[in-house]
């Protein structure tokens, strides 16, 4: 009987702690971008990789906060609630680091040169009928000093 009431006291404990990394992992809220460690990489080199082994790069970006240095290409700033939009410039004609930067964040101006901290959300399609290129996608961007 002394040794059920051990096992039960140890599962209910077990049990507890489980639960508590749980509720944590949750409720832990969305990364702050601007204190997180970030995977330093040039545009060119983002952009190269994803065409070269989608796969590779996939698991090696996506997901993943990125600090990615290049050249504004085009820069429209926030206003209002509406994101503003960062595209870094590539070694290939038309193709882009695509960068959203959330509201109240301070932007470059084109032809800068640059660094944005964001978000990893992979490479996006184009559409080779027509000769478009797909753009790599950081979400919650913001620009780096």
């Amino acid at each position: 009987m002394q040794v059920m009431k051990k096992l039960i006291l140890i599962l209910i404990g077990v049990l507890a702690v489980i639960g508590a990394f749980i509720y944590k992992a949750v409720n832990k809220g969305p990364v702050n971008i601007s204190s997180a460690d970030a995977v330093e990489v040039p545009a060119t080199q983002l952009y190269n990789e994803y065409l070269s082994d989608p796969a590779h790069a996939a698991g090696k970006y996506t997901t993943k906060i990125l600090l990615v240095s290049g050249v504004a290409g085009e820069v429209i700033p926030p206003s209002g609630t509406r994101q503003g939009l960062i595209k870094i410039k590539t070694d290939r004609s038309g193709a882009y680091i695509n960068c959203s930067i959330e509201s109240g964040t301070a932007v470059a101006d084109t032809g800068q040169i640059i660094r944005v901290k964001g978000i990893c959300s992979g490479l996006g399609e184009g559409d080779a009928d027509l000769g478009i290129l797909g753009d790599v996608y950081l979400t919650r961007c913001m620009v780096a000093d």
